[in-house]
């Protein structure tokens, strides 16, 4: 990312991830004894280490302290790093900085962050410290509702999954696409060596977003939707939402909105800029060894 962004599209860039590869979420416990606990948190992982530590930087720069852990994958995949927010303070703190920048997590965060609030307060109302306080009504409440965000499990349940359509005020901007692009996007050049940038969503209120972004850019794409899994029955109602961009002039007109808030997906991006003009120069024309070589170098960094 680059140096001459303003920090409010770094907080839109960090949204933008957040709904790509992010999780709000309260995991209740049944301690011994019978008594229950809810615990809130918030989870982001991926893959590739550095823009793990760019987001644990970005967010400890802001006062939010982390939790960094690493797995260790038993077979040949990358491992994945996670960043946790775990204390109530923290959490508050975290969805106030993107609360007014997400979409598809919006709806989590504002009940994750209305849980705390009413924890926060009633620790200090009650005057109590580092003991429990039990937990009311409301608060179970919010327990009950972020959990019909998170995904349904197969079979039977699909009988009774509805779409989780998201309240949210907000609208895409090219720094919010961006993060969610370097979370959940890929530029791509196929063994022909056809271009194409695709991104996904399982949440049909980001997928009706993506559809007017396209639209209002005059970006022409292809869409289509499938089932997530074979596993789900087919009367389910989940749907992975797919959007392909193949013309190169698209492709291009993608990377110049985005280029300058783009941090994992920098690199490759500015190689498929460069094989998309070069492209669109020699179209209809069989590739030249450059050519031939970039589509190479831009696969392998998709690996």
């Amino acid at each position: 990312m680059q140096e001459t962004v303003k920090d409010t599209d770094v907080i839109s860039w960090l949204a933008g991830f957040f709904d790509a590869e992010g999780c709000a979420r309260i995991k209740r416990c049944i301690r011994k004894g019978g008594y229950t606990t809810y615990s809130p948190s918030i989870i982001l992982n991926n893959t590739d280490l550095c823009v793990m530590d760019f987001c644990d930087t970005l967010l400890r720069n802001r006062g939010i302290n982390t939790y960094v852990r690493t797995s260790k994958p038993t077979t040949n995949r990358k491992p994945i790093r996670y960043i946790e927010v775990n204390r109530i303070t923290k959490i508050i703190g975290l969805c106030n900085l993107l609360l007014p920048y997400s979409i598809n997590k919006h709806d989590e965060l504002l009940l994750l962050k209305q849980f705390c609030e009413s924890r926060s307060n009633r620790f200090i109302n009650s005057g109590v410290k580092n003991k429990q306080v039990p937990y009311n009504k409301f608060e179970i409440s919010l327990y009950d509702k972020v959990k019909l965000y998170k995904a349904h499990k197969k079979g039977r349940s699909c009988l009774f999954y509805t779409p989780m359509f998201i309240d949210t005020p907000n609208n895409i901007t090219n720094s919010w696409f961006a993060g969610y692009i370097d979370g959940d996007g890929s530029f791509c050049v196929n063994k022909s060596g056809s271009a194409s940038f695709d991104v996904a969503t399982t949440n049909p209120t980001t997928a009706n977003l993506l559809s007017e972004f396209f639209v209002a850019n005059h970006i022409s794409y292809y869409y289509y939707s499938v089932l997530p899994s074979k596993n789900h029955l087919e009367c389910c109602k989940l749907r992975i939402h797919k959007y392909f961009v193949h013309d190169v002039k698209d492709i291009n007109k993608i990377i110049r909105m985005t280029e300058k808030y783009l941090v994992s997906k920098f690199d490759i991006s500015k190689c498929m800029y460069e094989y998309c003009n070069l492209r669109k120069e020699h179209k209809y024309k069989n590739r030249t060894k450059y050519e031939i070589k970039l589509g190479n170098d831009i696969r392998s960094m998709t690996l």
